[in-house]
C-alpha cells in the first residue's frame, strides 16, 4: 500500500501536483536557464571561489608577507590564512606547473594543520583524489579532515564531500541515510551539488523514503543555483509521461531496463521511459553495478563548473 502523508495525499498524489505546478513554469525555466548559460562563470557555483588570476598573485603574496610580519599578526591570523588559501588555490589550479602545484599543496597542508576551515576541506579533497603533487590517494584520511572541518566549522563544502563519501562508502562505512542528512544540511545552505544529490536520492529512495515531489523541488533548487545537469534533469522529468509510467510498467520490466542502462545498452529508451528509477538496483554499494552508478552520480553532482581538482 502506498504511503499516505498526514495531509491525506499519497506520494504519487504529491508528485503529480508538484509536476503540474512546475510544468506551468517549464517555458520560463527553459527561457531563463538557456539565457543564463552565457552569463555563468566558473565562479558561479565552483569551490574554492574567487581563485586569483596570475596578475593578482604578486600583490597577494606581498600582502601576505606584510600580514605575517605585522606586530598585530595574532589579531589578524584568520585574515592572513585567508590570503594564504587564495594563493594556494591559484597554485593548485596550475595543472601544467608541478612546482606550483607542490607549493600550493604545502600551503594548504599547513593551513589544514592550523585549523583553517577551507584548508581542512581542500586538504581532504587532495588526499581523496591522490595522483596529485605526488600525493597517494587516502580516502580514510580525507574523511577525517572533512569531519573535522564539519565538526569544528560547519563547513559547507566539507559537509558535501563527507556526504559523498558516506554515499559511496569510500573512506568510511557506507551510510546512505546519513549521507542524505548531510546533503540536506549543505543543500539548505545553498550548495548546488548537494541540492542535486539530495534530489536524486529522494527521487530514487536511496537513504530516505522515496519522495518524488521533494526530489523535484530540490532539483529545481539546484538548477536555479546554476547546476547545469540539474537543469537538464528537471526539463526531462517535466516532459515525462508519468501517468503511463505509473500505470503501464511492471517492477521486473523496470529492473531489467535499468540493468541494460547500467551495462550501456538501450540508454535512450531507459532515459525516456524510466528516468527517475535508473539507479534502482537491489543492494547497496557493495554491488559493483550500484557503486559504479553512484560514482557516476557523484561526478554529475560536481558538474563541470564545480570541479575543484581535475586529475
Amino acid at each position: 500500500m502506498e504511503h499516505q502523508y498526514p495531509s491525506g495525499y499519497t506520494e504519487s498524489d504529491r508528485f503529480h501536483q508538484c509536476l503540474e505546478y512546475h510544468r506551468y513554469l517549464l517555458s520560463d525555466y527553459i527561457r531563463r536557464w538557456q539565457g543564463a548559460e552565457a552569463e555563468l562563470t566558473s565562479d558561479s557555483i565552483s569551490w574554492p571561489r574567487k581563485v586569483p588570476t596570475a596578475d593578482e598573485i604578486a600583490s597577494l603574496e606581498l600582502d601576505l608577507c606584510f600580514c605575517l610580519k605585522s606586530p598585530a599578526y595574532e589579531n589578524h591570523l584568520r585574515s592572513c590564512q585567508d590570503k594564504q588559501f587564495r594563493i594556494a588555490s591559484f597554485y593548485l589550479s596550475e595543472q601544467t606547473n608541478k612546482q606550483h602545484q607542490l607549493k600550493g599543496y604545502k600551503m594548504v597542508k599547513e593551513l589544514a594543520e592550523h585549523g583553517h576551515p577551507d584548508g581542512m576541506c581542500f586538504y581532504g579533497i587532495i588526499l581523496n583524489n591522490g595522483r596529485f603533487a605526488g600525493v597517494d590517494a587516502n580516502p580514510e584520511q580525507a574523511v577525517i579532515w572533512w569531519r573535522r572541518s564539519v565538526d569544528y566549522h560547519k563547513h559547507i563544502s566539507a559537509t558535501y564531500e563527507l556526504a559523498l563519501a558516506l554515499y559511496t562508502g569510500e573512506g568510511v562505512a557506507e551510510n546512505p541515510a546519513l549521507a542524505v542528512s548531510f546533503f540536506g544540511r549543505a543543500a539548505h545552505l545553498g550548495h548546488a551539488g548537494a541540492a542535486y544529490m539530495l534530489g536524486e536520492c529522494l527521487l530514487d529512495g536511496v537513504g530516505a523514503e522515496r519522495d518524488r515531489a521533494s526530489a523535484l523541488e530540490w532539483l529545481v533548487t539546484a538548477a536555479e543555483l546554476g547546476h547545469h545537469l540539474a537543469r537538464d534533469r528537471v526539463i526531462v522529468i517535466l516532459q515525462q509521461d508519468y501517468d503511463q509510467l505509473d500505470e503501464g510498467l511492471e517492477h521486473n520490466d523496470e529492473l531489467e531496463e535499468t540493468k541494460k542502462w547500467v551495462n550501456g545498452e538501450n540508454e535512450e529508451k531507459v532515459r525516456d521511459v524510466n528516468i527517475e528509477r535508473r539507479f534502482t538496483i537491489g543492494g547497496g554499494s557493495s554491488n559493483p553495478q550500484v557503486l559504479a552508478r553512484r560514482k557516476t552520480k557523484v561526478e554529475e553532482s560536481r558538474d563541470k563548473r564545480e570541479s575543484v581538482i581535475d586529475d
